[in-house]
């Protein structure tokens, strides 16, 4: 979630806070987007279980995959930060001088899951 600045000092017109960290949804809606790929056959079984962790197992009555998500860590969305990667490309040779403050673009990362890098 994007957390408020108004403690750090920083200019609170930057960042809003959310109500809720909207990574738990997100995650069950591509979790769900793989179970659908995988019943219309756009993604193998095995895909679908290594990417995302989708359950092949058979549903007790035999009528098909329980397509329930994996319990394991790996699958599970991790937590998210920032970072920032400095625009020093978009200074003049006179403005590079110790203690200037170039642009930067924040990234958002997660710590684990199936998208960290």
């Amino acid at each position: 979630a994007v957390v408020s600045t108004q403690s750090t000092g920083e200019n609170p017109a930057l960042y809003n806070k959310l109500k809720k960290d909207p990574v738990h949804d997100l995650h069950k809606e591509l979790f769900n987007l793989w179970v659908e790929g995988k019943n219309k056959k756009y993604v193998s079984a095995d895909e679908a279980q290594f990417i995302m962790g989708v359950s092949d197992n058979m549903k007790k009555d035999q009528s098909g995959p329980t397509n329930r998500p994996s319990t394991l860590p790996h699958f599970k969305p991790g937590t998210s930060y920032f970072y920032p990667s400095l625009k020093v490309h978009k200074l003049r040779k006179d403005q590079l001088k110790p203690g200037i403050e170039p642009p930067i673009r924040l990234i958002t990362a997660l710590q684990d899951g199936i998208s960290k890098r």
